[in-house]
């Protein structure tokens, strides 16, 4: 630990910026030097350049690690991937393989991938290597039902080690119902290719200590829930960095498989299922649920007002508008406990379909008025809405206004154009939605109601908005 501060200028880089000791090795080195605490590939660094060695660690799975310069003595080490654990070997002599192989195989449990190869098992290697370049993908039907939602496909797998790049597929290729199949490893591709993940670039470390750019590798990690890391290509850095580290959502949920939080998005969010059915379904925690739900609706409601800012006003030349106003929280024949009414104000327009709507405090024409001159052009062919007083104002102020009656017809018998039908289904719609999105608390009253306006918008793709939104988020 002397040996880290004397040199603080090199092995500072080495503590990360997600690291709790980023720019504070001293306080790092403090924690080292205690008894019971144990090193890594940070302080094995340390040991080799400071007593002149390399060190060799095998690893079960994953390549040869060597840390220092090849003339340098060697010393030897096994890594026990279940226990996180290194053991020192020796070997017989430096010309004899089988008794580091053995050594090996029974401090680690298992046969190491790593092996120093004969001539004899060179041609084996090369042989294995040209048997898995000639098998080709095999299909397979799968399916597996959770709850209520059932999956049947066909997907695609290899037996053979392809290169990772290969694995991603195009966009427009994306399918949802491939998160219920995939392996853990194409899942993670899969979530690459949607730009649910990020894929670092380069090796911090290696960048910041040698200036080379060397790229990150996915290999497999039981040691992780998601089972698969990003680890450095560079063998004597090997430097390490979880998948989720670029993504704001993933890395909130750290404890969730991102199988399930993928199927929970995908699937539960996007039909609303109760959180109820959806704790029986995934075996999460209702309150998980309910912060994730409220996560994913923060995205939403977000890209909805960003949306509404960007399209400006509804309406327009040889364009027809429709507007109303609806009452939330109405007690049924005056029957129940006194509730402060909250009053909504909409707009829809014709053809395209696109709505509006706003929590208003009253529906005084100080109030509507403002609204209407805010987000409804002038230049519109027809505005309509019923005979509240509120509208009285606005062919004074330039607008072509037009009302029915509803207390005689739903439809001017003289001019089937004018109705404000449209409308009237959006409340329903609305309201309907809202129930099944269960209780909601009046002070985010306004902004659940830009969800719902989503999901109406959207209804057809809600599952690609959703990820275009998702996206948005990450890249923001």
């Amino acid at each position: 630990m002397n040996y880290i501060l004397a040199h603080q200028e090199r092995f500072s880089n080495f503590l990360l910026d997600d690291s709790p000791y980023h720019g504070r090795l001293d306080l790092y080195v403090q924690k080292m030097s205690k008894n019971g605490e144990w090193g890594g590939h940070f302080e094995m660094l340390a040991i080799s350049e400071a007593l002149n060695v390399q060190i060799c660690v095998f690893q079960v799975t994953l390549d040869l690690l060597t840390i220092g310069s090849q003339n340098q003595q060697k010393i030897y080490l096994a890594y026990n991937r279940s226990s996180r654990h290194y053991n020192s070997l020796i070997r017989n002599q430096i010309t004899d393989q089988i008794p580091l192989q053995r050594t090996i195989k029974k401090v680690i449990g298992k046969k190491p991938i790593m092996e120093v190869k004969t001539d004899h098992s060179k041609k084996k290697v090369i042989k294995k290597k040209k048997r898995e370049q000639d098998e080709d993908f095999n299909c397979q039907e799968s399916q597996k039902i959770s709850g209520k939602i059932g999956v049947k496909k066909k997907v695609f797998k290899s037996k053979s080690k392809v290169n990772q790049d290969d694995k991603m597929i195009p966009e427009q290729e994306i399918n949802f119902q491939e998160i219920f199949t995939l392996n853990d490893e194409d899942l993670i591709y899969w979530a690459l290719n949607a730009k649910l993940l990020k894929k670092p670039s380069f090796c911090k470390i290696c960048r910041n200590t040698t200036g080379k750019k060397v790229i990150m590798k996915l290999i497999a990690n039981k040691n992780y829930l998601d089972k698969f890391i990003w680890r450095c290509n560079n063998k004597d850095c090997g430097a390490i960095e979880n998948i989720r580290n670029r993504n704001n959502l993933f890395g909130e949920f750290p404890r969730v498989k991102l199988r399930i939080l993928l199927i929970f998005i995908f699937t539960h969010f996007t039909v609303m299922l109760s959180p109820s059915l959806s704790q029986q379904i995934l075996k999460l925690n209702l309150s998980l649920i309910r912060r994730l739900s409220n996560r994913l609706s923060e995205i939403i409601i977000r890209r909805q007002i960003e949306e509404e800012n960007q399209k400006g006003q509804l309406g327009g030349k040889d364009k027809v508008v429709e507007m109303d106003e609806s009452c939330f929280f109405k007690r049924k024949n005056n029957a129940g406990r006194i509730q402060k009414q909250i009053w909504g104000f909409g707009l829809v327009e014709r053809i395209t379909g696109r709505l509006f709507v706003q929590i208003v405090p009253n529906r005084t024409a100080k109030t509507l008025i403002a609204i209407i001159l805010k987000w409804v052009s002038k230049e519109t062919r027809l505005l309509l809405s019923d005979e509240w007083k509120a509208y009285r104002s606005l062919e004074d102020l330039g607008f072509n206004h037009k009302t029915i009656k509803h207390k005689d017809n739903f439809v001017d018998p003289n001019n089937s154009e004018i109705h404000t039908q449209n409308i009237e289904n959006r409340w329903g719609i609305i309201k309907g939605l809202m129930k099944k999105r269960g209780k909601i608390s009046r002070i985010s009253f306004d902004e659940k109601i830009k969800e719902i306006i989503w999901r109406i918008s959207y209804k057809k793709n809600l599952q690609k908005e959703l990820l275009k939104s998702l996206i948005d988020d990450i890249h923001s």
